[in-house]
């Protein structure tokens, strides 16, 4: 079996980027490495009827241990109609609670039906090899009024022919007999008709159909929309916390949030830096310094290029810019032929040009997030169950979901592996995608990993247009992110990897800053303490080997400090860096020019 390279990475020590600051514990100082923190905006409850005001929101610190905590926190619920048209609503606290099995023993009648085909399994048990039993059953259905009287006596709990039942040892003894039993009992008796000649065969038959009639009520909940939105944030979340190495070096923090509240909350605010996020994102983190600064946020939202869409995506560019924390969400996908027309790629275009556009990055397209159960996919604990995903055709029906998780496990997985968000775009760097459902693997005919299967040329012409694209690698069935590669110099500088690690050196630098000037130093004390802290990670050898590029990850490296007389963010800092480990060789630096508010002010 091959090996990608990012495997064979992860299993050797690789040269690691160590980004630290200086810290006084009992009396010491020590050197920390500054955390790399991916922050999740996600709408975890598809309904803010019970939830508070973006404001009054937090971001909550997730990893796998406390997923279920945190789950059951948030208690997200949907109302779904079933087949019959009745609707219900289902809540869940644990992930697994999105099963077949757990979705039953949330519907009354899907209970009872599936607890009466268990119990019917458990008598046929009894059943199975007993011709006494198979005898008694037989004459039994051909004597109404015998059979009648049994059933009467298992209603009332007690009678004669019920014990006779229990004498002959066909079930359990008298004391030990479940209640499970006598309701299986009747079910059987129901279902045995005078001329049977093998009651086991009918039994099963029952049971078979007891088990057949959950599937159109399951097959309801699980193809409704509400549901599968709900499912699919929750797994994909789950896919980025599993698959991610947090502790001391790396966090995961997710804030509970639509994208509907996102541009209730900027229209309210009149302007991005007034908005409720504006204040979570940034100030509260510069004014209290108590809390390392996000290094990415992720988006699991879809964007469409429309002026609506790109007006809310505006409002999060600035808040990014002013961040340094670049924002990752998807594109709207619907046709692989046209995934952008015209008129989509001259909105973009505009936006592109946009000063800090280069904050925003989408990706594309949806990825299948669990194979449909049945038993040569995925099987449920469900007897029998098949998931129904052929009434409008695949791949409509299937559980897709945001691309934007896999874009984060790759830059989670990439700090984790060398300290440093740039191996995660292409094949040979970081880009393949790992762990993905495929249902090819069970003879489908078809890769229907993505949901949108992107033409060589179509996924070319995203990825120069600033989208990054996960689609089949030429000449193999392997899926990777692309390179974000651009004919167009200028778009060639604003690449994901580069824009990810030249801000992470952007806020590692603010975080430097904040803290000297809550250690109550001054501007002029500040600006040399920054400076040198920035210049001890530039290395101008182009011939020195990995080891050292690692220690030394930048070309240039400078930060200057101003103060802003009368403004409403007293210090203007602005960084200029040049990163070079693990990056195409840039001769442009890339510089931020941003304000923080006055530590230890209000929020």
């Amino acid at each position: 079996m091959s090996i990608s390279i990012q495997n064979k990475l992860s299993r050797i020590a690789p040269p690691r980027v160590h980004l630290s600051r200086e810290v006084e514990e009992d009396g010491a100082i020590l050197k920390k490495e500054i955390p790399y923190v991916i922050g999740v905006l996600a709408d975890l409850t598809q309904s803010s009827e019970h939830r508070p005001p973006v404001g009054q929101r937090a971001f909550v610190e997730i990893d796998r241990g406390n997923f279920d905590a945190v789950m059951a926190e948030v208690a997200p619920s949907v109302r779904v109609p079933l087949a019959s048209g009745r609707e219900v609503k289902l809540s869940f606290s644990r992930l697994s609670e999105f099963s077949p099995i757990h979705l039953i023993a949330q519907v009354p009648e899907l209970a009872d039906g599936h607890r009466r085909a268990q119990n019917l399994g458990r008598l046929l048990s009894h059943l199975d090899g007993n011709d006494a039993f198979t005898g008694f059953l037989i004459n039994l259905a051909k004597d109404l009024p015998q059979k009648q009287s049994l059933m009467t006596d298992i209603q009332a709990g007690s009678g004669p022919m019920l014990d006779r039942v229990l004498e002959k040892g066909f079930l359990a003894a008298a004391g030990d007999v479940p209640e499970e039993n006598l309701s299986a009992l009747t079910d059987a008796l129901l279902s045995l008709e005078p001329a049977t000649v093998d009651p086991y065969k009918d039994i099963l038959a029952r049971m078979d159909e007891l088990y057949a009639g959950l599937s159109p009520d399951l097959n309801a909940i699980l193809r409704h929309p509400a549901f599968q939105a709900q499912e699919a944030v929750w797994r994909g979340l789950w896919f980025l916390v599993a698959n991610a190495d947090t502790g001391p070096r790396l966090k995961i923090r997710v804030l509970d949030v639509s994208k509907k509240e996102l541009q209730e909350d900027f229209a309210a605010a009149k302007e991005p830096s007034k908005s409720a996020l504006y204040s979570l994102v940034k100030s509260k983190i510069y004014r209290f310094g108590n809390t390392d600064p996000f290094s990415v946020l992720i988006g699991c939202y879809e964007f469409k290029i429309n002026e609506q869409d790109l007006e809310l995506l505006e409002d999060i560019r600035t808040i990014a810019a002013e961040a340094v924390c670049p924002f990752l969400s998807a594109l709207a996908v619907t046709f692989p032929e046209t995934p952008l027309d015209d008129r989509e790629k001259r909105l973009w275009k505009a936006f592109r040009a946009n000063p800090g556009a280069d904050f925003v990055h989408l990706c594309a397209p949806r990825l299948l997030l669990r194979l449909p159960y049945g038993a040569k996919t995925l099987q449920s604990e469900v007897v029998g169950f098949e998931e129904d995903v052929s009434a409008d055709g695949p791949p409509a029906t299937y559980l897709w979901g945001s691309p934007v998780w896999h874009i984060g496990e790759r830059i989670s997985r990439a700090v984790t592996n060398f300290g440093w968000p740039a191996a995660i775009s292409g094949l040979e760097n970081g880009g393949l995608l790992e762990n993905v459902p495929r249902l090819n693997a069970v003879g489908s005919g078809r890769n229907e990993a993505l949901e949108v299967p992107f033409s060589p040329e179509n996924a070319q012409a995203l990825d120069s247009a600033g989208i990054v694209t996960a689609s089949t690698v030429k000449g193999s069935e392997k899926l990777a992110f692309s390179a974000n590669a651009s004919a167009d110099p200028k778009a060639a500088q604003v690449t994901l990897p580069r824009i990810l690690t030249a801000s992470r050196i952007a806020q590692c630098a603010h975080l430097v800053v904040r803290e000297c000037l809550a250690a109550s130093e001054t501007l002029e004390s500040t600006q040399p303490h920054v400076e040198t802290w920035i210049s001890q990670y530039v290395l101008l050898d182009d011939t020195a080997p990995r080891e050292t590029n690692a220690e030394y990850p930048l070309r240039t490296g400078h930060v200057r400090l101003s103060e802003v007389p009368g403004g409403p963010y007293p210090l203007c800092v602005e960084v200029t860096v040049l990163p070079h480990f693990m990056l195409p060789k840039f001769e442009e630096a890339v510089q931020f020019k941003t304000f923080i508010p006055e530590v230890g002010g209000a929020a």
